[in-house]
């Protein structure tokens, strides 16, 4: 900047970039809403991916950029000229992500699963396919898809609060993650005749149950019956 001034960027690829609110695409005050909304009339359509309450849409952009794009642009149902320029900032990012040497990490499977459930919003031609294949990919990378016991290797991933440094176990986000994951590939299957590779898996009711005996939230206790 040759005024001096600064801005903020978030970092989605191998490097910083400027984000949609720093260009000016809409305001943190829009974004804020435009999270309310998803939270109120997309969440309880689409469970596997719930931001808390006390997470404003500064602190998600801050910490999950990729996710708070897919939210955002997600969200957007009523304005299509300003969700198509997201959209095009959402496959940006998928592709630094994925060609660029961008880390991937759990936050992308989130913002995947996110963008596949709203790809009626898409533009043609709709890759919900590419991008539910990505999330496989993801699922399989992180071994979300194995019971600990089964990993090839000890991965810390577990979000609840167990201090037992030894112990690989999924959070909430990441069982309603995958559960979330086979639900996208069973439906996408049965839709387009073709068969991802996502079978159900041993684990599925397990995370369902745990999700269902001790709800963080209300949707917890129906995903055990997604099919």
């Amino acid at each position: 900047m040759t005024d001096g001034s600064t801005v903020s960027v978030a970092v989605i690829g191998p490097a910083a970039y400027i984000d949609v609110i720093d260009q000016g695409l809409l305001s943190i005050d829009a974004a804020n809403a435009l999270l309310r909304a998803y939270r109120t009339t997309l969440a309880p359509y689409c469970p596997f991916v719930i931001i808390p309450p006390q997470i404003d849409a500064e602190k998600l952009r801050r910490e999950k950029p990729f996710l708070f794009l897919t939210i955002i642009m997600a969200a957007l149902y009523n304005n299509m000229p300003l969700q198509r320029k997201l959209e095009k900032e959402v496959k940006k990012a998928i592709s630094e992500r994925m060609m660029g040497g961008g880390k991937i990490t759990f936050e992308v499977l989130q913002g995947l699963l996110v963008h596949i459930a709203w790809c009626q919003y898409h533009s043609r031609p709709r890759r919900y396919a590419q991008y539910l294949h990505l999330a496989i990919s993801i699922i399989t990378d992180l071994q979300l898809n194995r019971s600990p016991e089964h990993r090839f290797w000890t991965t810390r991933v577990s979000f609840d609060g167990d201090d037992d440094k030894d112990t690989v176990s999924l959070g909430r986000e990441e069982k309603r993650a995958v559960i979330g994951c086979f639900y996208f590939s069973s439906a996408i299957s049965q839709i387009l005749q073709k068969r991802f590779y996502l079978p159900c898996l041993p684990i599925l009711e397990s995370l369902g149950m745990k999700l269902a005996t001790d709800p963080e939230y209300a949707s917890d206790k129906y995903l055990l019956h997604i099919k």
